[in-house]
């Protein structure tokens, strides 16, 4: 992982990550790494970067370590062309690959929209789910989803040991 710049908990620090197949990811940690708390690494939904998780970032950097990444073709991640560069194996991939660049250990998977389903991929490949701790998945309404139309935003936990 190369990191570009410093950061604090509500404005985060922007580091790089190589995937296997060389497109550049873009890791922001919204906390310096404390291999003493738990790390939430947050992966944003469709059309979405990982600004998304600027507001739960104020919530969650005074107990966990905090990391979003722009996932492929979104973000500050680079967008690679053609519909193979984005299949579930190397979206997988990429996620193993943001996981490993954090040098943590387990990590806590939060994830929203496309985001819960590249995460959902994640956490039930042999070579991703014995680095995650714990998956949760949360959808909701959005800013054009009249509140009429949905009941409350549903939060789906799966925690695996």
């Amino acid at each position: 992982m190369t990191t570009d710049s410093a950061g604090s908990s509500t404005v985060p620090t922007r580091s790089t990550v190589t995937a296997s197949d060389g497109v550049t990811l873009a890791v922001h940690s919204y906390t310096e790494i404390d291999p003493r708390r738990p790390t939430v690494l947050a992966i944003h939904g469709y059309p979405d970067n990982h600004h998304l998780w600027d507001g739960v970032a104020e919530h969650l950097t005074g107990r966990y370590n905090l990391v979003a990444y722009d996932v492929r073709g979104a973000g500050e991640s680079a967008r690679p062309a053609g519909r193979s560069n984005y299949r579930f194996s190397q979206l997988i991939s990429d996620t193993g690959a943001v996981i490993d660049s954090l040098g943590v250990g387990r990590v806590h998977l939060l994830a929203h929209d496309w985001g819960s389903i590249q995460a959902w991929a994640a956490v039930t490949d042999e070579t991703v789910m014995s680095k995650v701790a714990s998956f949760t998945s949360i959808s909701g309404r959005t800013s054009t989803t009249r509140a009429s139309s949905y009941g409350r935003p549903v939060l789906h936990a799966v925690s695996s040991t």
